[in-house]
């Protein structure tokens, strides 16, 4: 049996593989909170916090969207969405 789940496993790869790279530049020297302090002077440090944030929401979003209920589903598990997703 073929795993339906291998493109959005292909999916989280790639966009750990984005984050793993800005998280590389953001914590290349210590966030402290005088770092932080200066994010609205320092573009591109701004600009990579915002990737980091965005992307690892993104991760996440692909993670608990796709990837886990298609992997639990093929492990046979019984997944009751509208249980889980309550409005």
């Amino acid at each position: 049996m073929y795993f339906q789940g291998c493109v959005s496993a292909n999916v989280v790869k790639r966009e750990f593989k984005y984050l793993r790279t800005t998280d590389k530049r953001l914590f290349s020297i210590p966030l402290t909170l005088a770092v932080i302090e200066q994010l609205g002077n320092n573009e591109a440090l701004a600009e990579t916090a915002s990737a980091f944030v965005s992307r690892f929401g993104r991760l996440q979003d692909t993670l608990g969207d796709k990837l886990l209920p298609q992997l639990l589903s093929y492990l046979g598990e019984l997944i009751l969405l509208n249980l889980l997703f309550l409005p």
